[in-house]
């Protein structure tokens, strides 16, 4: 991070600031890149129309009057940015409809705000089309005269917002509390000012050690050394040597020799305290990670999934809060279109920093599940093979946007079973390269003993629960009560993890793993693709694993083993990768003209170069309408081609209107690429919003005026 750059996440100055007062105030400058202003934008708008369809409400129905409300209130649910965009057209038609008078000019400059869609269109061109939105509205929302407090210029690749103080926070603070002092309206800036504000309080603290990559760690499998947390603080935390392809996991794991686990949960969360001290004491050395649970519905899932998915989102912001890199939650007692719409209202709701604070989704391959996604209850059918729950539980998985699958084997025995004793090796296989094809972290929980790690690592798995009474605790086998913590087990542990990674299966489960991640990133080429499937064929063989074929297929990607581990945020890493690929990848195999695929490669590498995550996100990620090409064999989720299509007929319309906004915009002017640097000292958390050193409080050449305000 540059100097004079603060990580808006922690709030406090990281270098010293150049800024100059004018008159008493201090001024400082907040960069909000490209990939951050397009979420924002349209997600503001959508929040100005429920605003101006409230009011309008207000202003045509007398208090007193019979009202109507046919519809509930809606559960929130986590969106990309195309779902966004066509929620956003839609709640401007049916504004239209009930207000013909009013509504219908605003949906026509609503409609404009398309232009977050095109990867080509500069943070101008975007911040026209956000302005626009917001002067429409402006006498509806009763919006404040602007004075020279507060500024937003779009340069080249963000938006800048000068205000004073030291991090965007305390500045809004301040803003607001003066205007509610004097008696003021807001301005239009100063709405803009608080949702980027709200933006860096959604992303929480942050963790400072991740999952990382898969196939691209200093350990492919990572023992998850699991204790209720005074263990780890008793013994866990005190050798490095323990913390070596560790995450450091924290639950409750005791529950009594004779309990049925449809009444009593397995695995349930731990004291928070405990979570927070745990954190503290591993410090950067290791991911700590905590179990939530299973979700509790008072009756019916559906009346209760408001209430529910706040509670399990609350639950996981406090302990995402404490910095640690993964919140598990058990997806049970939903079908598939519930589990799915309970995921997405805990992404909606969730305070986390989502590029490195991970949720995971575990699925019991012996609870049965039932399947209801293509269509009512009739429609659907229950699902009991292990294989097929745990298949399924991919798909929910990456329809819910969740980031990593957790396969687990309780049962209603105690001490468990372990879990690859429950799948064979072809199937456990089978699960973590179609997770990995993906892009989701996988792991493996339940009865784990020395004997079954070396067959966990050869499947390629990121993770395996290890504790409890099985590994790491004494257990009384008539209670099931368990005694102390056995943290001298864990060198065993890790050594035989190490041991199976040296076999020839293990490197072969490795490399999978490895060209697995490249294909779900485009970034394979179409030959190593053959020994990807190859490879995988090989291991996942219902008999006996051809050794010496193995040893071939290794031979034949040694090019790609040998490719470093990340050191870097996988979107980064994998920005990377396709650079360094260029026309050679699958990715650009996907694009009928050279030229587009350079154009897109051109965008990539100057949203790497500045650190912008979330645009990185909309370039890179396969269902995103940013990403060129998207791979076939990737597909859409249920949810989102709906949305697509909804979206499609606004295209067209998207161009002249954005075309005629932009011309409200001067020139882009002032610094457009001194962000983030990919080699600064800030290269460690890219994305951030950040506050970069400011001048004088004074009209910025480039500035936009928004309605009221004097530039």
């Amino acid at each position: 991070m540059p100097v004079g750059c603060s990580d808006l996440r922690n709030e406090q100055p990281a270098g010293t600031f150049a800024g100059r007062t004018t008159g008493e105030r201090l001024m400082h400058v907040f960069r909000i890149p490209d990939g951050t202003v397009r979420a924002v934008a349209v997600a503001h708008a959508r929040d100005l129309l429920r605003q101006a369809g409230a009011r309008w409400v207000k202003a045509t129905v007398p208090v007193d009057a019979a009202y109507r409300q046919l519809q509930g209130a809606v559960l929130a649910e986590a969106l990309s940015l195309d779902e966004s965009y066509a929620e956003l057209v839609e709640q401007g038609r049916l504004l239209a409809d009930e207000f013909p008078g009013r509504g219908g000019a605003l949906a026509e400059v609503v409609r404009g705000l398309g232009v977050v869609l095109d990867p080509s269109a500069t943070v101008a061109e975007v911040w026209a089309s956000y302005s626009a939105v917001l002067t429409a509205l402006a006498d509806t929302l009763r919006l404040g005269p602007g004075g020279a407090g507060s500024l937003i210029t779009a340069v080249d690749g963000a938006l800048e917002l000068r205000l004073g103080g030291a991090s965007l926070l305390d500045a809004l603070r301040d803003l607001t509390a003066a205007a509610r002092r004097d008696g003021h309206r807001p301005t239009a800036e100063h709405l803009v000012a608080e949702r980027f504000a709200f933006e860096t309080l959604a992303r929480g603290p942050g963790s400072a050690c991740t999952w990382g990559t898969s196939g691209f760690r200093d350990h492919q499998t990572y023992m998850s050394v699991t204790d209720p947390g005074e263990g780890h603080l008793d013994g866990t935390v005190r050798a490095l040597a323990n913390l070596d392809g560790v995450i450091v996991h924290i639950e409750h794991l005791e529950r009594g020799g004779h309990q049925d686990r449809t009444h009593v949960e397995p695995y349930r969360i731990p004291d928070p305290r405990t979570v927070a001290q745990v954190r503290l004491l591993v410090g950067d050395d290791a991911p700590v990670s905590s179990y939530v649970g299973r979700p509790v519905f008072e009756g019916p899932v559906e009346p209760s999934m408001l209430k529910t998915s706040r509670t399990v989102a609350a639950a996981c912001s406090a302990l995402f809060a404490q910095g640690i890199a993964e919140c598990k939650i058990a997806i049970e007692g939903m079908t598939a279109r519930q589990a799915v719409r309970f995921m997405r209202a805990v992404r909606a709701g969730v305070t986390r920093d989502r590029f490195t604070q991970v949720l995971s989704a575990a699925f019991n391959v012996n609870t049965p599940f039932f399947d209801d996604r293509a269509g009512g209850l009739l429609d659907g059918r229950m699902i009991v093979d292990r294989l097929e729950i745990g298949l399924l539980g991919i798909a929910l998985t990456r329809a819910g946007g969740f980031d990593k699958v957790t396969w687990d084997g309780t049962a209603n025995t105690y001490p468990s079973r372990c879990v690859l004793e429950q799948l064979s090796y072809a199937e456990a296989v089978t699960l973590v390269h179609r997770a990995h094809e993906r892009g989701l972290l996988t792991y493996f929980s339940a009865g784990f003993r020395l004997h079954n790690l070396a067959g966990a690592v050869c499947t390629g798995v990121d993770g395996v629960g290890v504790g409890g009474a099985q590994i790491l605790r004494y257990m009384d086998p008539d209670t099931g009560f368990h005694g102390p913590f056995l943290e001298e087990n864990i060198a065993g542990i890790l050594a035989e993890r190490d041991l199976a990674e040296t076999s020839i299966l293990g490197r072969a489960a490795l490399a999978l793993s490895r060209l697995d991640r490249m294909w779900f990133e485009g970034t394979l080429t179409a030959w190593d693709d053959v020994h990807r499937m190859d490879l995988f064929a090989v291991l996942s063989a219902p008999e006996r694993r051809d050794l010496g074929a193995l040893q071939r297929l290794l031979d034949e990607v040694s090019h790609v083993t040998a490719l470093p581990c990340d050191t870097a945020h996988p979107l980064l890493s994998w920005a990377d990768r396709l650079v360094a690929g260029g026309h050679h990848t699958l990715a650009a195999g996907q694009i009928r003209m050279v030229a587009h695929f350079q154009e897109h490669l051109e965008r990539v590498a100057a949203a790497r170069a500045c650190g912008d995550l979330d645009r990185l996100e909309l370039l890179l990620t396969p269902e995103s309408r940013f990403a060129v090409g998207a791979r076939p064999r990737v597909p859409v989720t249920a949810a989102v081609a709906p949305l697509a299509a909804a979206v499609a007929p606004v295209a067209g319309a998207v161009a002249p209107v954005a075309a005629q906004l932009g011309a409200m915009v001067p020139a882009a002017a002032g610094p457009g690429a001194d962000g983030p640097g990919a080699d600064g000292p800030g290269a460690d958390r890219p994305g951030a919003l950040v506050a970069v050193a400011g001048g004088p409080g004074g009209v910025v050449p480039g500035a936009v005026a928004l309605h009221g305000l004097a530039a």
